[in-house]
């Protein structure tokens, strides 16, 4: 097998670091050191045997050089690495989330033009370079780079700071160092990575299935495992829910072809308790497929087993995470734990298992059945397919929609859902579930794709799109996410636990008008560190509606800073007032609970703030609309 021929530029400790693990890898070659300081020069030279450069050029020039290593001061990052790939040079950056925003797109820029590959890593997943990347963070470009917590881990190797125990013995090289470790068994994917699209960056939040399978499949162990995730747990969403109650049998059929394609034998279907419906038809199909010989010890008579089984969630948000639905199917408590090893590679009982979720598994007999080039035909060029999306909120036609990736926000919410109710105003979206993010009526033409909706702070998420309009408050849009995602905080992080708690206070102080101005500071900076410093995706992309609604509306922000709310939502900063169109015919006072209203006939009545709770009774049963809203609460 040819190794891959690389260099390094900037022989300090790191330097240093992964030159000891490169020399003992038999994926990679270690040829050259390019460095301007002539003790680290000595040091490549003499104990590990490299050419030295203390020249860029002349090291850039070098054709012995496939890969580049960039682990020079992190101020010249930028440049080396820019230079590295017209040189004709594939890139790896040591943190990139020291970069500001011009130098992440000004080496994307080259990684497009010259089609070679850049990826990056960062060497500890909580550093605290994070914080001073905030600019790049809060501009939605750390999706470009999102790679610095995956790409080195997946593609390269493993390093990280965490216990020999939590990896799998099998990995072929292991050398200890410094703390962290470094494994070569993921210098398998190197060469994919060096396939991928320039620019391109698998994430979270968009993982490739067919990445999963081959995964799974390449593995030798004796026992592996089909998973499929039905967890669905955000508010408003249940695309899962009708797919299982409608279509149980086009989800089953693709989690026994994947079963068959990756050499597993027993499944689980992971679904929610609190959908009844969806549990029972799943399990009557379940039972007729059994019955039919499309599942058990001769699946679809292929001579081969595949036995699924389904099991009811117990509720918890935090188990819709793949490692933390492992760990509550094996009977422990749904909290995620440290990837790698990921599932594909060491996941129920310790067993390569292939999760993924509802919808993944109910498009798989379609693309089988029509051939993948049909359904890459559909969306965009990085984005295939359709999307399943829960549309609600402030909109004429909401439910479940089903659009081609590349659909405008503004299609969607217009032509599909019908816009906004008459007399209101379209004013945002909010996209991904509790962790989404919230998109302004003004970016409304952002294509419905992974890339497009990272670039305006947005996520795929679970589908739940939500439509605002300018009766919504969105410092109380954000607080209502914000709670329910610190609600369901599993509590093992102590920056999502404690973090997106003392989140809540600072907009609970917003809302209720006892805000200080350092708070919106202090909310920024809070939402840095719940990112930087929590474990799975509930905590790192809690503060998202949060983030992006300050970033949208911080007029709105400022505007409860002074007691105001511009959308006359927050109870705390809005009064009741009856105006010059009473027509004095007390149903406003016989809707009220509290008797702030005083019946007088014939009369324009009056609210006694004091009294009042701000139930809204009042102004939904007044007919002639006499009964407004006014903030702020204190005024004539």
């Amino acid at each position: 097998m040819d190794r891959i021929r690389t260099g390094i530029a900037g022989f300090g400790k790191m330097g240093s670091i992964h030159a000891d693990a490169l020399k003992t890898s038999d994926r990679f070659s270690l040829e050259a050191a390019f460095d301007v300081t002539p003790a680290r020069q000595e040091v490549a030279r003499s104990q590990y045997g490299l050419r030295v450069y203390d020249d860029l050029n002349a090291f850039l020039a070098d054709p012995r050089i496939e890969l580049v290593l960039v682990a020079t001061p992190s101020n010249s990052h930028a440049s080396i690495a820019a230079q590295a790939m017209r040189a004709g040079k594939h890139v790896i950056v040591e943190k990139p989330m020291a970069l500001t925003v011009a130098e992440a797109d000004e080496m994307i820029e080259v990684s497009r033009q010259t089609g070679k590959m850049l990826s990056a890593y960062q060497n500890r997943r909580w550093d605290s370079d994070f914080l001073a990347a905030r600019s790049v963070v809060d501009s939605g470009r750390i999706g470009k780079i999102q790679m610095a917590k995956i790409v080195w881990w997946t593609y390269l190797s493993a390093m990280a700071n965490w216990s020999v125990q939590e990896f799998r013995p099998q990995w072929r090289t292991e050398r200890r160092f410094g703390g962290g470790l470094l494994y070569d068994w993921g210098a398998h994917y190197l060469d994919q990575a060096l396939l991928l699209i320039p620019g391109r960056v698998c994430d979270v939040y968009g993982s490739l299935a067919g990445l999963k399978w081959s995964t799974v499949a390449k593995s030798s162990a004796a026992q592996k495992y089909v998973v499929c995730n039905g967890d669905e747990g955000d508010p408003g969403a249940f695309m899962d829910r009708m797919l299982l109650e409608s279509f149980p049998f086009r989800v089953l059929e693709g989690a026994a072809i994947a079963a068959l394609a990756i050499g597993a034998e027993e499944g689980v279907l992971y679904v929610r308790a609190e959908y009844p419906h969806a549990v029972e038809r799943a399990s009557q199909a379940i039972r007729a497929m059994e019955e039919r010989g499309l599942l058990g010890e001769d699946c679809a008579g292929s001579g081969r087993a595949f036995r699924l089984r389904l099991v009811r969630g117990a509720g918890a948000f935090v188990c819709g995470e793949e490692t933390a639905l492992i760990a509550a199917l094996e009977g422990r408590r749904g909290t995620p734990t440290l990837r790698p090893p990921y599932p594909a590679e060491r996941g129920l009982w310790g067993r390569p298992t292939c999760v993924n979720n509802v919808e993944t598994y109910s498009l798989v007999p379609w693309i089988l059945n029509h051939g993948p080039d049909a359904f890459a035909a559909i969306g965009t060029e990085h984005s295939k397919g359709t999307k399943v999306f829960a549309l609600a909120g402030s909109v004429r036609r909401g439910g479940l929609i089903e659009v081609p990736m590349g659909t405008t926000i503004r299609q969607i919410v217009e032509e599909i859902g019908g816009g906004v109710p008459e007399d209101r105003r379209f004013k945002a979206v909010q996209i991904g579930g509790p962790s989404g993010g919230c998109v302004p009526a003004s970016l409304a033409d952002t294509p419905v794709d992974y890339e497009e909706l990272q670039k305006v702070g947005a996520i795929m998420g679970s589908g739940g799109m939500v439509v605002l309009d300018d009766t919504n408050c969105m410092v109380d849009v954000a607080r209502f996410f914000l709670r329910f995602t610190q609600r369901e905080s599993c509590g093992q992080c102590t920056s999502c636990r404690i973090g997106t708690l003392r989140m809540l206070e600072v907009l609970d102080r917003l809302c209720t008008g006892t805000a200080k101005p350092a708070d919106l500071d202090t909310l920024e900076q809070l939402a840095a560190h719940v990112a930087a410093g929590s474990l799975c995706g509930l905590g790192t992309t809690a503060p998202n509606p949060v983030v992006t609604s300050l970033r949208h509306f911080r007029e709105e922000y400022e505007a409860h800073l002074r007691g105001e709310c511009p959308a006359r939502r927050c109870t705390e900063l809005i009064r009741y007032h009856v105006d010059r169109t009473c027509v004095g015919c007390t149903l406003c006072a016989q809707a009220c609970p509290t008797g702030a209203i005083q019946p007088a006939p014939h009369q324009r009545h009056v609210v006694l703030d004091d009294l009042c709770v701000r139930c809204d009774a009042c102004r939904t049963v007044c007919p002639e609309q006499a009964v407004v809203r006014l903030s702020p609460r204190r005024g004539s």
